[in-house]
């Protein structure tokens, strides 16, 4: 019997009787190797140990017939005889792996196939007490219709009379058509013309994929494809998935093994499909497959900007810089998506602190998810970093051909793992951040690696609270350090010059200078007030509302523009926390709140406490309003904190009863 068939030459079969089959055995004085096959008069049989050709790694696991010492030790231990009086096929070892159980463990299907009333034969680890198959290989053996016994050997086991059949697949040998035909027996739904499937490695344990796959699966997904993890469906319903696609794309792994199992009719169109390899070439059992397979059409994709960062074997991992050499691939035409109007004044702020040859200028930007302000920043070298962008970056980007040349790119990833795996994206004029909480520490702390020495810094957050972390990129002498409220919110600026403080100046409205240094006023360091300006955070008026409020010094002066601004955003279809966030500040500030707000203001504040007089709470709030605007009134001084602050913890209760309504 030819233990290689060629691939035009028909498979055949080998019987014997009384064949003893052994299970997969280990032994320390063999590492890394896997002994079994078949047997029969103490000698064992060509063709039942598994076999590869091509080269195989020097890592991988090693298979042979068990030498003497091997069989010597299996001895000692009793045959299992309970099948001696059966006819069985022998179909080799089982593998754990899906696409190697696929390939090799049902190599032999072909025969089986033929022989639905004859048990199968597979051997398991020694001592597996002859576990079931897993799950997905028993779902693998019911989408084909094998229904014949199975017999798991996990010690040397006896069979009376045993069927060994030709393998109709040797890995980087050959795939016979037999074995092809053999294995496409699923019948699934019609294909349906611009259904097109993702096969997603995003869920995959296994470290061969891209660490920023979810980047290309969101934007295929914006363009009507459907992304698939295998790992959550049903084979069954994997299959019915594929067979009703047009088109299969997706990074090379074992999930494109599972199209061997359709059928694919002739007289549909040739099913597209879109392969990105592991590393330079695909793994040959790829090409065996499809080359093999009937009214298919297969494309192999080599992404030349992917970073390749760590290979071992065929397992791969990898990182691109976003999704737009995939799409590009793909052919998936560019989203016309309309960028978001920039800031005037900050878009004047960044171009003042560049050079103003724009061949030396250069800018980086964290965490900005719209580009409508890089865009229209002037720079020969343009950067933005951010987990995801809210438009697509093929829309810009622009890729040097030479260093000669301006060069204008998105990378689609975290800070954290920019500044790992790009750590040479150079140094830049201008850094920009847009970072809130906690994340801003992390985040200045890997931008500081692509800052110049006088490098200007644009940091939009949150508070006070961040002032800390600010500092710490600041020299001392050296650089000026401004906090400015515009339209885009809080902006911190640490700079070496006065340059970009000019643009603020001629912001419509204006941007009011805050002073960062200035002491934090008692009552915005207690928990109540944290907590008002992080439930007011959730609404972009309030959160600016409570930033001015914030920025105002102990009874100060009302400044006509500050007011009118207050006013605006404390009106309009809520005034029932908008004012009370107002209300909240001024009588802890020491200021009569008649002197800040309007008479309009103040008449839809007494009608909507007319309106609860029967709430103890509200009556409560208006105790202690009316007490600390009498107070706050007589010659500045201060009331008694401990009422501001039990009018504090009742608007809170109040604010939150009034969100869920």
């Amino acid at each position: 019997m030819a233990t290689a068939p060629a691939h035009a030459h028909p498979l055949s079969h080998l019987e014997i009787g009384d064949a003893t089959v052994y299970p997969e055995l280990t032994d320390h004085r063999y590492p890394g190797w896997v002994f079994s096959g078949v047997a029969q008069d103490g000698r064992f049989v060509p063709g039942t140990v598994l076999e590869r050709g091509g080269n195989t790694h020097p890592r991988a696991m090693r298979y042979a017939f068990p030498p003497e010492p091997v069989v010597a030790s299996a001895a000692t231990r009793p045959v299992d005889a309970s099948h001696a009086g059966k006819t069985a096929i022998y179909m080799g070892r089982v593998d754990a792996m899906y696409g190697h159980f696929i390939l090799e463990s049902l190599s032999r299907l072909w025969y089986a196939l033929r022989h639905p009333d004859l048990p199968l034969v597979w051997s398991v680890p020694e001592d597996d007490t002859a576990a079931p198959l897993k799950d997905f290989q028993k779902e693998i053996l019911d989408a084909l219709g094998v229904e014949n016994e199975v017999i798991l050997v996990s010690t040397p086991t006896l069979i009376g009379n045993l069927h060994i059949p030709d393998v109709g697949y040797r890995m980087d040998d050959y795939l016979h058509p037999e074995q092809v035909r053999a294995l496409a027996r699923f019948v699934g739904p019609k294909q349906e013309p611009g259904f097109n499937v993702w096969l997603s490695r995003s869920m995959s344990k296994k470290r061969s994929r891209a660490l920023n796959d979810t980047a290309v699966e969101r934007r295929l997904a914006q363009n009507g494809w459907t992304v698939v993890n295998p790992e959550s469906l049903t084979l069954r319903e994997q299959l019915e998935t594929l067979s009703r696609a047009s088109r299969v794309a997706g990074p090379e792994g074992s999930a494109f093994h599972t199209l061997m199992m359709l059928e694919i009719p002739r007289d549909e169109p040739p099913k597209q499909i879109d392969v990105f390899v592991r590393h330079e070439r695909w793994h040959g059992a790829f090409a065996q497959q499809f080359s093999a397979m009937e009214n298919v059409e297969v494309r192999s994709h080599v992404l030349a900007q992917e970073l390749i960062l760590r290979k071992v074997g065929a397992s791969v991992e990898k990182i691109s810089h976003n999704a737009s050499e995939t799409l590009n691939a793909l052919g998936v035409p560019v989203t016309p998506e309309p960028f978001v109007a920039p800031d005037d004044a900050l878009l004047e702020l960044i171009q003042n602190a560049l050079p103003k040859r724009t061949q030396e200028a250069s800018y980086i930007e964290f965490g900005v998810r719209d580009g409508g302000t890089i865009a229209h920043v002037r720079a020969w070298r343009k950067t933005s970093v951010c987990r995801s962008f809210a438009f697509d970056p093929r829309a810009i980007e622009v890729e040097p051909l030479s260093p000669d040349e301006p060069s204008f790119r998105f990378y689609e990833i975290d800070s954290d793992t920019f500044r790992t795996y790009y750590p040479s994206a150079g140094q830049y004029d201008v850094v920009r951040v847009a970072a809130l909480g906690e994340r801003l520490p992390e985040t200045l702390k890997q931008a500081q690696v692509y800052a110049k020495p006088d490098a200007t810094w644009i940091i939009h957050t949150e508070g006070d609270e961040s002032l800390s972390a600010i500092e710490l990129l600041r020299e001392p002498g050296g650089h000026n350090l401004s906090r400015y409220l515009t339209s885009s919110g809080h902006i911190y600026v640490l700079s070496r010059s006065d340059n970009p403080r000019q643009a603020l100046d001629e912001l419509d409205p204006p941007a009011l200078p805050l002073n960062p240094s200035r002491p934090r006023p008692a009552y915005a360091s207690t928990r109540a007030w944290r907590r008002a300006a992080s439930w007011g955070a959730r609404d972009p008026r309030i959160s600016e509302l409570v930033s001015i409020l914030e920025a105002l010094p102990p009874q100060s002066t009302p400044l006509p523009e500050v007011k009118a601004r207050i006013n605006q955003l404390a009106s309009g279809t809520t005034p029932k926390y908008l004012l009370f966030t107002a209300v909240n500040h001024f009588s802890l500030n020491g200021s009569p709140a008649s002197e800040w707000l309007s008479d309009t203001n103040l008449q839809a504040y007494d009608e909507w406490l007319r309106a609860r007089q029967d709430d103890a709470l509200a009556m409560n709030i208006a105790s202690n309003w009316a007490t600390t605007e009498h107070v706050a009134g007589a010659d500045g001084v201060d009331p008694t904190v401990g009422m501001r602050y039990a009018l504090v913890r009742d608007l809170l209760k109040l604010l939150r009863a009034e969100s869920r309504s």
